[in-house]
């Protein structure tokens, strides 16, 4: 615990304060003279090795580099694509689900590579968070809408879940994590429009609870194309229940529900059960139909 007043003085001298101060202020984690820096940094990274359960032997996955092609007013992933208006400030998001068969098992994950779905799409939407807050600051609202078959998506969860506690799967799911945090943080109005059509399952659908607003259409707009699609569904997995909490450390369910306890506790009944748009609202995961 760093106490208010420290912080407050530290932000306001133009000189800083000395490492000792820091340490005992905990502003620091740790204080080692120059001549046994580098010595310290390899203690503690050493120490942290030794907590890990991941096997001395075990290889990883070589995060090859992102296939992006970035136009004027548009960026193009393998599964995300960004379209930008600039006269409305928006980058509409259409994020794509899984188009083939998922590897199963840790040891085809790892085969699989940097292509494994849920580890190429977070890695897509964390390069897209930042090329946008860095070099589109003006964009300030951002939609988003998906494409695909929920089943699949929902398959990737169940495999995610099914293998947490192998160092890999934990891994990927700590990737997400890290990026839908650092979506929440992102200081800009979030949109969800969930369709006929989409994907908002599992991991894809803490978009919808990470929005300002979603919107889910109720039924089929025939004029739109939209007869052949499967009507708008969403659907919760166990990962939406505290694998992905957000930085108070709380799931956005529970920061949704924080006030309705029996509200957040009788959405686990309804885990792996598609959600059409009454449903939905029901329940409280959607802000409008």
């Amino acid at each position: 615990h760093v106490r208010r007043d420290h912080p407050d003085f530290f932000c306001t001298t133009s000189e800083g304060i000395r490492g000792k101060r820091a340490l005992e202020w905990k502003l620091i984690d740790d204080l080692a003279p120059r001549s046994r820096f580098d010595e310290v940094i390899h203690e503690r990274a050493q120490a942290y090795v030794e907590q890990s359960d991941r096997p001395a032997d075990a290889v990883g996955i070589a995060l090859t580099p992102l296939q992006r092609t970035v136009e004027a007013d548009r960026i193009r992933y393998e599964h995300l694509a960004i379209e930008i208006d600039r006269n409305l400030d928006l980058a509409a998001f259409v994020i794509s689900g899984p188009q083939s068969p998922l590897p199963q098992t840790p040891e085809d994950i790892q085969a699989a590579g940097a292509s494994f779905w849920p580890l190429a799409l977070a890695r897509e939407l964390d390069d897209a968070i930042l090329h946008l807050r860095f070099n589109e600051g003006e964009i300030g609202t951002w939609s988003f809408r998906s494409v695909g078959d929920p089943v699949r998506v929902a398959e990737a969860d169940a495999i995610l879940h099914r293998h947490a506690g192998h160092w890999l799967v934990r891994e990927i799911v700590l990737y997400w994590k890290r990026t839908l945090k650092r979506l929440d943080v992102s200081a800009r109005s979030l949109l969800v429009f969930i369709e006929p059509g989409s994907c908002f399952a599992g991991l894809l659908c803490e978009l919808v609870l990470a929005a300002d607003r979603s919107y889910m259409l109720d039924g089929i707009l025939e004029e739109d194309g939209q007869a052949d699609l499967p009507p708008a569904s969403i659907q919760l997995s166990p990962l939406n229940f505290g694998s992905l909490p957000m930085v108070n450390g709380l799931t956005r369910l529970q920061s949704r529900f924080l006030d309705a306890t029996d509200d957040f506790e009788r959405l686990q009944d309804h885990i792996g059960v598609p959600l059409d748009a009454g449903a939905a609202e029901n329940l409280g995961l959607v802000t409008f139909i």
